[in-house]
């Protein structure tokens, strides 16, 4: 029976790692344009400039190129349809998660969204 159990825990995929929920302030670049409120709403469900829409989480952790751990994230629906990007417990002063994004067009990381707290 235990062993039936474990078997069935192992089988069961892993969930994925949703960034917290509430609302994330977003710039362009380092020049601090505005890009609007991104408010992550549940395990995959987000809105933004009053659009609606979906994303998926990596599952699991991830060690990126410039040492940061944290997670995938991909945007579907919405205006931020085909967006990709990660999302990381942040170090800044005052800033508790960020969720960085790529351009679409030439995967360059350039939209940053700041949850405080």
């Amino acid at each position: 029976m235990l062993l039936a159990a474990l078997a069935l825990l192992a089988a069961t995929p892993a969930l994925a790692q949703a960034p917290p929920t509430g609302s994330y302030e977003c710039t362009i670049g380092s020049s601090n344009i505005l890009f609007g409120t991104l408010a992550i709403l549940g395990a995959s469900r987000y809105t933004h400039d009053d659009t609606r829409g979906a994303f998926a989480a990596g599952a699991a952790g991830v060690r990126f190129k410039d040492g940061i751990h944290g997670y995938t994230i991909r945007f579907k629906g919405g205006s931020l349809n085909g967006i990709s990007g990660r999302w990381y417990r942040a170090t800044g002063a005052g800033v508790a998660y960020e969720i960085a994004l790529r351009n679409p067009r030439d995967g360059f990381e350039s939209i940053y969204c700041e949850k405080r707290g």
